[in-house]
């Protein structure tokens, strides 16, 4: 299954340094998104030639990160490559990115059913010693148990710390100026006169990688709390599913407990056969197996709810903790924003003073030099007059 293709210009990230840009290809060439029906994956697809330029496998935690107005970037990790993608025009970024989220929740989607598949596989092994009833009770309490286990770990690994950690990973910020044909080098700082200048490209640099980590870490923070809202659901729904298979055991057992007593009292009434007693004790132990088994079922329901109880307030608590950080990582934004703005407004300021002190120092070495052959000539016409008056003097040796 492919999608239209858009035209953009591909670039990968240089191995060596990790901050410039390397075109890989001489024009802009088709670029799709690809469904491999045999692996069950979605792929970014783009050949210029017989050269397959990009192969990027779309995951559920990949990241678009748009940088200006006709260029994105992402990483995969699979690959281990930083790709970019150059556009003519802001729709056709747009569109793509668009685009991209409805393959990457459609990635989730197939990852969520392929988890689902998997603790089912995992819980149908146990049903097959099991009665018809006790067997539905005992896969929802497994298959609710994987789920809380699951949960817990994912949630201990996911963790606002390993997240902040995690989200400072370097990510290439070089973005090319403008996209043409051919090939688009990355922006370069201006060299800087007198020192200052450098100190203020360099806090500019830092202030570039310090917005981008940020603006990784608030999206990756609303990420995780997506999915543990959609853990959280699914727990919730296991717990339902378990609930129903708590009632029909209960239901079951009630049921037998009226045979049982049905049969006593045949018994007593006008006296049974060795087969209705002996049906009689093992229905006897049937229900005290059911009763054990009804109470390990409780116990367990009472465990999944302190475990959905103590989700509750962990999700509460991320949330709190995320909105904090939201807004402080807003203040600090604005204020990397407006630093980031004086510094602009101070390096143009410094190069004008230095190209006007430039234009000074050319006139005042202008006029040195003109006072220079005006002072050469006053010396030669001084001499001349020496001379002249030496000459009078020995001329007139009487004056």
């Amino acid at each position: 299954m492919f999608t239209y293709p858009l035209q953009a210009h591909v670039y990968h990230i240089d191995p060596k340094s990790k901050k410039s840009w390397i075109p890989a290809t001489s024009q802009a060439v088709p670029v799709s998104f690809f469904y491999d029906s045999t692996r069950t994956l979605y792929r970014i697809i783009s050949v210029e030639g017989t050269k397959a330029v990009i192969n990027s496998i779309v995951t559920p935690s990949m990241v678009v990160t748009k940088t200006s107005q006709k260029f994105l970037q992402w990483s995969d990790s699979r690959a281990n490559m930083v790709y970019g993608l150059g556009f003519s025009r802001e729709e056709d970024l747009c569109c793509f990115l668009d685009k991209f989220r409805e393959v990457k929740d459609l990635s989730q989607k197939q990852q969520h059913d392929e988890d689902e598949q998997q603790s089912v596989v995992s819980t149908s092994s146990l049903s097959v010693t099991l009665p018809p009833v006790t067997q539905a009770a005992h896969s929802h309490n497994n298959g609710a148990a994987v789920l809380v286990h699951q949960t817990s770990s994912q949630i201990r690994s996911t963790s606002p710390a390993s997240s902040a950690s995690s989200s400072s990973s370097p990510r290439p910020l070089v973005t090319p100026s403008s996209i043409g044909a051919g090939y688009v080098h990355p922006q370069t700082p201006s060299p800087a006169p007198g020192g200052s200048p450098s100190n203020a490209g360099l806090n500019e640099s830092q202030l570039r990688v310090e917005n981008e980590r940020l603006r990784d870490a608030f999206a990756k923070s609303s990420s995780n709390a997506d999915k543990w809202k959609i853990q959280l659901k699914s727990l919730e729904e296991e717990k339902q599913r378990l609930l129903k298979a708590l009632e029909e055991s209960h239901a079951n057992l009630r049921r037998w407990e009226n045979e049982v007593a049905e049969l006593e009292n045949r018994k007593h009434g006008s006296g049974e056969s060795v087969d209705d007693l002996s049906n009689a004790a093992a229905l006897r132990g049937e229900v005290e197996r059911l009763k054990s088994l009804v109470e390990s079922l409780e116990k367990r329901n009472q465990t999944k709810d302190a475990d959905i109880t103590n989700l509750n307030i962990r999700l509460e608590e991320l949330r709190t903790k995320e909105s904090s950080i939201s807004h402080s990582n807003l203040e600090k934004l604005q204020t990397m924003e407006s630093d980031n703005r004086a510094l602009k407004l101070c390096i143009n300021d410094l190069q004008e003073k230095l190209s006007r002190q430039v234009g000074l120092n050319e006139n005042f070495r202008s006029e040195l030099r003109q006072l220079k052959i005006h002072m050469s000539k006053q010396v030669v016409d001084g001499k001349k007059m020496e001379e002249k008056l030496a000459e009078l003097i020995g001329n007139n040796p009487s004056g």
